[in-house]
C-alpha cells in the first residue's frame, strides 16, 4: 500500500511579501552560542528542513537518468522516507514505476534517518521573526561563512512576511543552483547546518517548529 505524503512546512521557500508599512527595527538580544567542538556528522540524523538537499544529493550520487522522475514521496513520523521513481511519458506523466531506480535511490536516502521530533508547528509572530532575523545576521550568516558558505541575509521585510521562512539561509546556497549538481559533499552541508542552526536554540527548545 502506498503511503500518503506528510507535508513538512519547512521544505519549501516562502513567498516574498512586499510591505508598505514603515517598521522600526528594535534590537533583539540573542545570546551568543557557547563554543563547541567539531560537529560529528557520521550517522547523524538529518534535520527535517534538510530532507530535500539529502534527496537531491542521493539523486545526484545514484544518477537520475533522463526520462525519469519522482513519482511519490512520503515520510513517516519515525523519519522513514518512502519514495518511488518512474518513467515519464511525452506528456510529463508517470507511466510506470522504475523499481531498480527506486531501490537504488531509496537505499541511499534510507541510509540516514530523518530527525522528526513530533512537535506541532505554529505561526511565528513579529517578535519571534525579529529575533530570528537578528539571529540570522549575528549568528547564522557568520557561522556559515566560517564553514566556507558565503551568502547574504534576506531583507527584514521577508522575515516579517507571515507566509515566508527566509531563515533557512542554506536554501539560498542550494536552490539558487537549480539544475546544477551540488558542488559540495552532503556531509559538509550537514555539518554546516548542524553547527549553524537557522533559529535560536531557545525557540526550538520551546517547541516552536517552522
Amino acid at each position: 500500500m502506498r503511503r500518503r505524503p506528510r507535508l513538512l512546512a519547512a521544505l519549501g521557500a516562502g513567498a516574498l511579501v512586499a510591505l508598505s508599512s514603515t517598521f522600526v527595527v528594535v534590537a533583539v538580544a540573542v545570546a551568543a552560542p557557547e563554543p563547541a567542538g567539531p560537529t560529528v556528522v557520521d550517522d547523524t540524523p538529518v534535520p527535517p528542513d534538510f530532507l530535500w538537499p539529502w534527496v537531491m544529493w542521493c539523486e545526484r550520487d545514484v544518477g537520475l537518468p533522463p526520462g525519469s522522475s519522482m513519482a511519490s514521496f512520503g515520510v513517516d513520523d519515525d523519519g522513514t522516507v518512502a519514495i518511488e521513481y518512474g518513467f515519464v511519458d511525452e506528456e510529463g506523466s508517470i507511466e510506470a514505476i522504475d523499481e531498480p531506480l527506486t531501490e537504488r535511490i531509496g537505499a541511499c536516502i534510507g541510509s540516514r534517518r530523518i530527525a522528526m521530533d513530533g512537535r506541532v508547528s505554529r505561526r511565528a509572530d513579529d517578535s519571534i521573526r525579529l529575533a530570528v532575523y537578528d539571529w540570522a545576521v549575528r549568528q547564522q550568516q557568520p557561522c556559515l561563512a566560517a564553514h566556507g558558505i558565503k551568502l547574504s541575509v534576506p531583507p527584514l521585510e521577508e522575515f516579517l512576511g507571515q507566509d515566508s521562512m527566509p531563515w533557512y539561509l542554506l536554501d539560498q546556497y542550494i536552490w539558487t543552483r537549480s539544475g546544477e549538481p551540488l558542488d559540495i559533499e552532503f556531509d559538509a552541508l550537514l555539518e554546516a547546518r548542524l553547527a549553524c542552526p537557522p533559529f535560536p536554540p531557545y525557540l526550538r527548545d520551546e517547541g516552536l517548529v517552522f
